[in-house]
């Protein structure tokens, strides 16, 4: 990487490292005048809030943040971030002007899709000074779902870090995210304090990648808030300590990994939500910090809740026993009474508006989508894949994927619930687009057959995607067992897949949808077939699978 030169507040210049930023540790600081600064604010805002900084004075982390004013195309850095739409079909101009049109395209393939508030990599342009792009959606930002959009805006900068950290870049350049938000775009403050704090708090973690965390801004006045505010998150003596206590206020701190916490809404943290009681009581004095669960290492498949049950997960229970306890009590609506989790403390809900509810559930439940997809990519699912109980297969005569279940090879007893359902994911995420499900119901006995509450707590925890992309599931060698069940389920749990559910009498009646070379059908499925429905099924498998494709995968 090349030498280049940083601009200073003052206007001068100084030769820098591969990078070409200077680190926040070494950067002057001279020309801030703090006094200045909080004499322009009202004077409630000019109070003292905290008897000491809640972000004290650390020389490891000040090394390893730099603030940068000017082109962030002037950087040479292992990562660069841009902001990008859902559909991934626009790039910011100075991006598509180095690497052209072609490069979207390549781009759009290979990502279909991101979420807001998703990070992804990509492979670099040649004509761009990075390794690797970071491509993340902002929201769009109301007053009304202030909330909302402040804590998608975390999980942006979040997951950036998230992403660098997994590709061990040495150095990430992370742009003003909000200025990408569309049409309504953040309030400068608000954004820049979620952007500062993000990265201070993963800092703080002792995540050792990225080495360097560059937020590059090149709106003159909002490098001067960031300096403001980089003081006060990055203080660098205790005169930048003592300013911290009045420039910062209680909600600006967030929680242990950066995300929004406003206190004026009084949400209480008790071991037992259930209300009342010594655990209620323990939670209230320990002074648990009140946060939403966002990330991985508190994830455990933990997506149980409940907001009247005794019988709360202990450490280690997954989703899918816990969720087992909540239908086995008969609760109205789960996922409406699921409450914010983390580790073992719960955020209750009671307290809010029915908007505020709401907004709080709709985060929850994303958060929650992102860190089972997150898992699912990352895990080792090699014992589930072993069982082939659940693999892709070729395509169907429409040409949407295939998804095979053979219930025979699954026994719930023996296998772990939550890795079944993270390699599922795993599947569905890499089809990403219509697919179809074959379940051979062959041959199952009572040990094949999972509980109807984890088949619900399985579909309620799919993201809307998975469910949108399902166009048919095609059940062979039904009984009255599966009849019975399917019609229960479709009725009271999943009515949006009552039309998409078909009964498939034998191998004949299915290869009406599938050609048999296509789909791979285990022997013991081709015999159990001849012998309720004769040859019919075999001999059109031979007769047509010389004359179509082979199985894509």
């Amino acid at each position: 990487m090349r030498m280049m030169e940083h601009m200073n507040i003052d206007g001068s210049s100084d030769p820098e490292d591969s990078s070409g930023a200077m680190k926040w540790s070494e950067m002057d600081l001279s020309h801030v005048n703090l006094n200045q600064n909080l004499s322009s604010w009202p004077h409630h805002l000019s109070t003292r809030n905290f008897e000491s900084s809640p972000f004290p004075v650390d020389p490891v982390l000040n090394s390893r943040v730099s603030l940068w004013f000017g082109d962030i195309l002037a950087l040479s850095v292992d990562g660069l971030t841009q902001t990008t739409n859902e559909t991934v079909d626009t790039l910011p101009d100075h991006i598509l002007t180095r690497s052209g049109p072609a490069y979207l395209s390549e781009i759009r393939h290979q990502l279909r899709s991101i979420r807001t508030g998703e990070a992804r990599t990509v492979a670099s342009h040649p004509n761009l000074p990075c390794r690797d792009l970071v491509l993340t959606v902002t929201p769009k930002y109301s007053e009304k779902h202030k909330t909302a959009a402040e804590t998608a805006l975390f999980s942006c900068y979040r997951s950036v870090l998230e992403r660098a950290c997994e590709k061990n870049m040495d150095c990430v350049a992370i742009p003003t995210l909000h200025k990408g938000g569309g049409p309504s775009p953040f309030p400068d403050e608000l954004a820049a304090h979620v952007a500062i704090r993000t990265v201070r708090r993963w800092l703080e973690q002792g995540h050792s990648s990225p080495r360097l965390v560059i937020l590059a801004v090149s709106d003159h006045n909002l490098f001067q808030l960031y300096t403001s505010l980089m003081v006060s998150y990055f203080p660098r003596d205790s005169l930048h300590e003592n300013y911290a206590c009045s420039r910062l206020s209680i909600p600006d701190i967030g929680d242990e990994e950066g995300a929004p916490w406003l206190p004026d809404r009084k949400i209480r943290i008790f071991s037992n939500p259930a209300g009342g009681g010594a655990h209620s009581k323990k939670g209230e004095e320990s002074g648990a910090n009140p946060s939403f669960a966002h990330h991985p290492k508190n994830l455990n498949l933990n997506l149980n809740g409940g907001s009247g049950s005794d019988d709360y997960a202990e450490e280690g229970e997954g989703i899918m026993e816990q969720l087992n306890k909540d239908f086995l009590q008969m609760k109205e609506d789960v996922d409406k009474e699921r409450l914010i989790f983390n580790g073992r403390k719960r955020r209750s809900l009671a307290s809010l508006n029915e908007t505020e509810r709401h907004i709080a559930i709709e985060i929850e439940t994303k958060e929650r989508q992102e860190r089972i997809l997150r898992r699912a990519r990352t895990e080792d699912l090699s014992s589930i894949e072993r069982t082939g109980c659940i693999f892709r297969n070729g395509i169907d005569r429409w040409g949407r994927h295939l998804v095979i279940v053979v219930g025979k090879w699954f026994r719930p007893e023996a296998v772990d619930l939550d890795k079944a359902f993270l390699y599922l994911v795993r599947i569905l995420d890499e089809i990403n687009g219509p697919y179809s499900v074959v379940y051979f119901h062959t041959s199952t006995g009572g040990e094949n057959r999972p509980s109807l509450r984890w088949m619900r707590a399985v579909y309620d925890n799919m993201e809307y995607r998975f469910k949108k992309n399902l166009k048919s599931l095609l059940i062979v060698h039904p009984t009255m067992w599966t009849k019975v069940l399917c019609w229960w389920f479709t009725t009271f749990m999943a009515p949006a897949i009552k039309l998409k559910l078909h009964n498939i009498a034998g191998l004949e009646e299915l290869y009406n949808t599938v050609e048999p070379s296509q789909i791979q059908v285990p022997a013991f499925i081709s015999e159990h077939d001849i012998t309720i429905n004769g040859y019919a099924g075999v001999a059109y498998s031979h007769t047509h699978s010389a004359a179509s494709t082979p199985v894509s995968s």
